[in-house]
Formats: structure tokens, C-alpha cells, sequence
């Protein structure tokens, strides 16, 4: 049995920016990013020009329709992956924990007490 279909939900197959420029050009209360260990993987090109989609619907962003981007990717920091959340309008980027590549293990930091 299909997982995704039998929950009502739709999974789509594409290429990440293209799938990601599609997605952002469409309106929603809330749009939330995630990605998790992928970024690194993908050419410097469309690093760029998701970074450049991303940047864009943020400055777009409203408080009655934010963006948050919520990543866990390397940082060439120890130990494992940094665990990140930015949200706009605003656009600050929180350290908000670190996580094994695996998921083996999550350490919380949680929001800095100023935000």
C-alpha cells in the first residue's frame, strides 16, 4: 500500500530548486522549508539560486504570512549536523540544536532567550 496516498498526502517527484520555485511562487498562510543533510549535495549553481528563491519569498515575507526555513546540514562543526531555524519577515537564523547525520541522536538548544 502507498504510505503518502493512504494518508491523504501528496509526494512529488522533482528536481529540488525547481520543485522549490514552483513552491514558493504559490501563496500559503505559513511556508516552512525543511531540508535535512541535502543542501551539501546539490551543485554550487543551484545552491545559489535556491538561496536566492529562499531570500526572495523572505523579504516577500509578511507576519501574516512568514517563512520558516528549519535545516539540519553539516557546518564542518562537531559534533554532527547543525540543527537551524530562520524565519522571516526578520530573517535571523538561530542555532537551535546539533543532531547526528543518522538521527541516532539530538541535542536541543532551543531558542536564544533574546528572540
Amino acid at each position: 500500500m502507498d504510505i503518502a496516498a493512504s494518508e491523504g498526502k501528496l509526494v512529488e517527484r522533482a528536481d529540488a530548486i525547481d520543485w522549490l520555485k514552483v513552491r514558493l511562487a504559490r501563496s500559503f498562510p505559513v511556508h516552512v522549508i525543511y531540508h535535512s543533510i541535502a543542501w551539501q549535495y546539490l551543485p554550487a549553481a543551484a545552491q545559489r539560486e535556491g538561496e536566492a528563491l529562499i531570500s526572495a519569498a523572505g523579504l516577500a515575507a509578511t507576519h501574516d504570512a512568514p517563512l520558516a526555513r528549519l535545516q539540519m546540514e553539516g557546518d564542518g562543526q562537531t559534533p554532527g549536523a547543525a540543527l537551524s531555524l530562520q524565519i522571516w519577515p526578520g530573517g535571523e537564523k538561530h542555532l537551535i540544536g546539533r543532531a547526528d547525520f543518522h538521527g541516532r541522536w539530538v541535542r536541543w538548544q532551543g531558542w536564544p532567550a533574546s528572540a
